[in-house]
């Protein structure tokens, strides 16, 4: 029947389906839909519409396509369901329940929060679970008690674990010193915006990093051991309920990212603090990194967040990084450049503070290699997206690591990410494998070398 498709139209098989419909087997007539796309393409070298298919032999109510692909009517209620959160189909085992209502995979991570003890998930609007600060977790209504208490004299919440400190701020002055090197989680330092003479930058970093003891030493002396490494109010210690009772997590205060490299951090990486604390090694322990939002405009973090969750950079990201995605830094494929906001604390970029944007997505690390690295990276993203027009494919890795590359005033300071892109082969890559296009887009990327990354 086929072999004359080239002298015809689609009228001349309207016979042929017509008479396998009224034998009414549904996969028949998928069957031989799919032969007539087949032979087009092979023939005409032509694409056929399958919506123009169903339309065209009156097959609307016996055939249904979702995601390009024909089903019969009994197979797409039995595969395919709905979203009533976007109002979109999609594949039941996606579906997902939120608040009562079927939700896709998308929409959930968009959403949803979890219950970080129980594992419940809610709305991110329910009142029945609620992000706790002061432990940095989320709890419903049947679980917080376990975790957090409410102060009546302050009206704040506090962990269980350390007490209400902003009341114990109060009595500062009678209490032992030495009890106070490690801060409740949600103390709050005065900032200080440090920065270096001559400096004029309006970018300040703060830096996080989550630590373990690394033996059974007391905490409280390693605590006083890691403050001894700093300035007086260069950093604080805090307590942080994802690492638990046995570490701290090191908060730097405000500065630029000379002062970061240059004084902040000399004495703590020139210590031998590594044989008694851990991080990159610990699961649990990240490093987060905050930025000052008044650096950015909108247009600026809609790229980074673009730049952060596109598919096409995620192998770079996840070995630049040293983690996969997480729950506490989630990858979203659906962000837009319009997503400059978000409720969702745990992305790898937060949007929730007023005064940052913080960047989560590191694996905690104590070496001066690394945490450098990772700064510079994220001074390096900053000034790229402001220099970047807004194309998606601006927005892949390869653009960025030829900006890097061709900038003649990052070789020096971004020395720790230059020596890591090229120990990992990204500049061989763009020197012999890469084929560039006027605006610099890069065109080629299945390379051996980015398959073959290790995290």
């Amino acid at each position: 029947m086929f072999d004359t498709l080239i002298k015809y139209n689609l009228d001349q098989y309207k016979s042929s389906i017509t008479s396998i419909k009224q034998e009414d087997d549904e996969e028949i007539i998928i069957d031989h839909l799919q032969s007539i796309i087949e032979h087009y393409r092979e023939r005409l070298n032509k694409e056929v519409c399958k919506y123009t298919l169903l339309e065209t032999f009156n097959l609307e109510d016996t055939i249904r396509i979702f995601d390009d692909c024909f089903y019969t009517q009994e197979d797409y209620d039995e595969e395919i369901g709905y979203c009533e959160y976007c109002e979109e189909d999609t594949r039941r085992d996606e579906l997902a329940f939120l608040d009562d209502q079927s939700c896709c995979d998308s929409c959930y991570d968009r959403y949803a929060i979890t219950c970080d003890d129980c594992g419940s998930s809610f709305h991110q609007d329910s009142e029945d679970c609620q992000h706790y600060e002061c432990v940095d977790r989320y709890y419903c209504i049947s679980c917080y008690s376990n975790y957090v208490s409410h102060c009546d004299n302050c009206d704040e919440y506090y962990s269980i674990d350390c007490g209400c400190e902003s009341c114990e701020e109060e009595n500062y002055e009678d209490e032992d010193e030495d009890s106070r090197y490690i801060k409740n989680y949600s103390y709050k330092p005065k900032q200080l915006f440090l920065k270096k003479p001559n400096e004029t930058t309006n970018l300040f970093y703060g830096i996080e990093i989550e630590t373990i003891l690394r033996n059974s030493d007391n905490l409280d002396d390693i605590a006083l051991k890691t403050l001894n490494q700093f300035e007086k109010n260069e950093v604080i210690l805090k307590y942080d309920g994802s690492i638990g009772n046995d570490g701290f997590e090191i908060v730097s205060n405000t500065a630029t990212f000379e002062y970061h490299k240059s004084e902040l951090w000399n004495c703590f990486f020139n210590s031998d603090l590594t044989e008694d604390l851990k991080s990159f090694h610990v699961a649990s322990c990240g490093l987060h990194i905050h930025a000052s939002r008044d650096f950015y405009s909108k247009l600026d973090i809609g790229k980074i967040v673009l730049f952060l969750n596109l598919p096409y950079n995620k192998d770079f990201l996840t070995s630049l990084s040293g983690r996969d995605y997480n729950s506490y830094c989630r990858h979203n494929p659906n962000k837009k450049i319009t997503d400059y906001k978000s409720h969702e604390r745990f992305e790898q970029l937060n949007l929730t503070n007023n005064n940052t944007i913080e960047f989560r997505l590191f694996k905690g690390n104590i070496k001066r290699q690394s945490v450098f690295r990772y700064l510079e990276f994220v001074d390096s993203l900053s000034h790229f997206v402001k220099e970047i027009t807004l194309q998606t494919n601006n927005l892949k890795f390869w653009h960025f690591v030829k900006w890097v590359k061709d900038n003649p005033n990052t070789k020096k300071k971004y020395n720790n990410l230059n020596s890591w892109l090229e120990k990992k082969g990204f500049y061989k890559i763009l020197e012999t494998k890469v084929i560039f296009i006027k605006n610099h887009n890069v065109r080629k990327a299945n390379h051996p070398h980015l398959r073959k990354l290790k995290r």
